[in-house]
């Protein structure tokens, strides 16, 4: 039965492939329009007399510019990058790129903004990110800015290249403030890791590399202070985003204040974070997922040397292979760490341990006061590397490291040990070792399509005759009528989403409480109150949880459903499920749909792979069932011709290709949450290998 109406309750979200249009946003800061931009700085004129550079923008077009053109202009952009990397930029500048529009060249750039005038490398128009996609990924580079400070780069997209972005430091110290910003990158796999054939300056293929060179009394020397990361996506690069020098003495505060968020990488060997030589700042939200393979040395999904006062927070590492001799853990402690806090992390499925402290090089120091806290640990050492040691969920490799380990989670598989040795310089308290096996089969989904079948859920208060009949939980609210749900398992970084499809005659607001692993006191900071509309027309409510509560980390363990908060409501619920994050950067064509749904068998009954889109064309399909494009991205096409787009079929779990399997969806819905399935149930991305 189709909904006759639709709610989506969550903050306001900026479609971040549109943000820069006409040279008024970028990055998800304000940028200052030019005319009001030009008033402000006569107002600062008249009342300090300060004389002030003009700011210059620069566009490129490899689509419609000329390198005989001025650059000045939209329509008078150059081609190519050569103009622009002859330049020194000056604060203000800024250099933009048309969306839509493809180099096989390196944008080399140079120039030094202020903390209160950057310079700006970023997209102008409308459409997909610009692409750099180079071809040697053993030597090309596509974006590298020498000896940066006072710097935004934005809404980039970087492919088949050694390295996407290189923040160049030769021989210079005291830079400040440089900002990326919704930059994707891919096919940074180069396997080959010699710093000698670059000049030692690097030897990881990476999506965003910091490095350089430094040597005397530069070595002891801030090289940047105030870098900030987010919101990038990675996809095949050898590590996500990576600092380091080679080899002057290690030195922690080389780089200060870097603060990493709400980034996901795929399929990297060595994980998303690779943290070298930091002082202060933290990485928050990140996700380095279905990595690994092969590395002489060992594989992780992250680590971290020479790293200290750092916070390592809510993020997730999960799915490490191991091909090499070595490893598979998801993050290492690699030795010279002071007063690094890793805390409210997930952390399973993996090949090797959860977490292994270590000291990586000879006479390195150990690593001191490290706390590992409230944390979940599950189902890991899945393909270990035979060393008995190495078969643990958590694994210190040397006894003269310490700090605090506490309130963690610990789910082993059967047969695997929680610790191993030399955890003894480690206070440890209120830790719980558990099997995994006890919460491997929660559920995540409530369907209630068994007559009779509460599924469960238990505890009704203020719900008179709570009965499942019809495929729905039904009952007659007496006040704020709720219910409690059976232990469930839902990670929240793989489920950001509650997706609740219910009808109401009385009320005006629901509420979904819950516990978490760490943290099972229920209280009012863990729940989210939304808006119904009480018309009797089953709707869909769709909550992004993580972005309307703080607390929904880590791992959920239960949740109490407030249906309604008026008495004599005719309540019908069709299910309660939890929803699964989409996995960002994997649009290849950028049509809108990802690669996986384009692949994917959209008709198992009908032998062969039954989808008629195409992952290397933007568009490949029309409307009503034409295989003939349209000039209209794939995404945004009507296949089955049932009044949904691609994109929101996919979205909410229907078919795109089946004409019935659809919902009325009264809102303009965004398209930011592609790749959510919330159908019946809810599903992961990532295929659970068994315990």
């Amino acid at each position: 039965m189709a909904d006759a109406g639709a709610q989506r309750t969550t903050k306001e979200n900026m479609d971040r492939n549109n943000r820069r249009q006409a040279g008024t946003e970028s990055s998800g800061l304000k940028r200052v329009p030019r005319r009001l931009a030009a008033v402000m700085m006569l107002a600062g004129l008249a009342v300090c007399f300060c004389p002030q550079a003009h700011a210059t923008d620069y566009f490129i077009s490899s689509s419609q510019g000329s390198d005989s053109n001025s650059g000045l202009t939209e329509s008078a952009s150059w081609e190519t990058f050569a103009n622009v990397n002859s330049l020194v930029l000056t604060p203000g500048d800024s250099v933009l790129l048309r969306r839509g529009d493809v180099w096989n060249q390196e944008l080399r750039l140079q120039g030094d903004g202020t903390a209160g005038n950057l310079i700006e490398l970023g997209a102008y128009g409308t459409g997909d990110s610009p692409v750099i996609q180079r071809t040697d990924l053993q030597n090309d580079l596509c974006v590298v800015l020498e000896n940066p400070s006072g710097w935004r780069v934005s809404d980039l997209h970087c492919r088949n290249a050694k390295l996407g972005l290189y923040l160049r430091y030769v021989e210079d110290v005291g830079n400040e403030d440089v900002e990326i910003g919704n930059c994707q990158f891919e096919d940074m796999s180069d396997p080959v890791t010699d710093p000698h054939q670059h000049d030692t300056e690097f030897a990881w293929s990476a999506g965003i590399w910091i490095g350089g060179r430094v040597s005397g009394a530069n070595e002891s020397q801030t090289v940047l202070s105030n870098l900030s990361i987010h919101d990038c996506t990675f996809r095949d690069c050898r590590q996500g985003i990576g600092t380091d020098w080679y080899w002057p003495a290690r030195y922690k505060a080389r780089l200060t204040n870097v603060m990493i968020s709400d980034c996901t990488s795929t399929g990297a060997t060595n994980g998303c974070l690779a943290l070298n030589c930091i002082e202060g700042g933290y990485a928050r939200r990140v996700r380095s997922l279905d990595g690994g393979g092969y590395f002489e040395y060992g594989t992780c999904a992250g680590f971290a040397a020479s790293v200290k006062d750092f916070v390592i927070e809510d993020c997730e590492f999960a799915s490490m292979r191991r091909e090499a001799p070595y490893d598979g853990v998801a993050f290492d402690f690699e030795g010279d760490c002071d007063n690094v806090s890793f805390r409210d992390n997930v952390i399973h499925d993996n090949d090797g341990s959860g977490l292994m402290v270590m000291n990586f090089w000879a006479g390195n120091p150990q690593n001191n006061n490290i706390s590992i806290a409230d944390n979940v640990f599950y189902n890991n050492a899945l393909n270990h590397d035979g060393r008995p040691a190495t078969e643990v969920e958590l694994l210190c490799w040397n006894a003269d490291s310490n700090g605090v380990l506490s309130n963690n989670g610990i789910y082993a598989r059967s047969g695997v040990p929680h610790m191993g040795a030399n955890w003894e310089n480690f206070t440890q308290t209120g830790n719980r070792l558990s099997a995994y096996s006890d919460v491997s089969t929660r559920a995540t989904h409530w369907g209630f399509d068994t007559d009779g079948d509460l599924e469960g859920w238990h505890g009704f208060d203020a719900w008179s005759t709570p009965a499942v009949s019809g495929g729905v939980l039904a009952g007659t609210s007496t006040g704020n009528a709720s219910t409690y749900s059976p232990d469930t398992w839902i990670n929240t970084h793989e489920f950001p989403y509650a997706l609740i499809r219910m009808k109401q005659t009385q009320g005006t607001t629901a509420t979904l409480a819950f516990v978490t692993e760490v943290d099972s006191t229920w209280d009012s900071a863990k729940s989210v109150t939304f808006p119904i509309v009480a018309d009797g027309n089953m709707r869909l409510y769709a909550l992004d949880m993580r972005d309307l509560s703080t607390r929904w980390t880590g791992v959920v363990t239960g949740l109490r459903f407030y249906a309604t908060d008026a008495s004599g409501s005719n309540m019908e619920i069709a299910y309660i499920n939890a929803g699964v994050a989409p996995l960002p950067g994997i649009d290849s064509d950028e049509d809108g749909l990802t690669e996986e749904q384009e692949t994917m068998d959209l008709d198992p009954v009908t032998p062969g792979i039954q989808n008629p889109f195409d992952p290397d064309e933007e568009d490949s399909t029309g409307d009503s069932f034409s295989d003939e494009p349209d000039g209209i991205p794939d995404g945004q096409n009507d296949w089955d011709g049932d009044g949904m787009t691609n994109a929101e079929e996919f979205a909410w779990g229907f078919n795109p290709i089946d004409p019935l399997s659809f919902a009325t969806l009264p809102l303009p819905w965004p398209l930011a949450v592609l790749g959510l399935f919330a159908v019946g149930v809810a599903r992961t991305v990532r295929k659970k290998r068994n315990a």
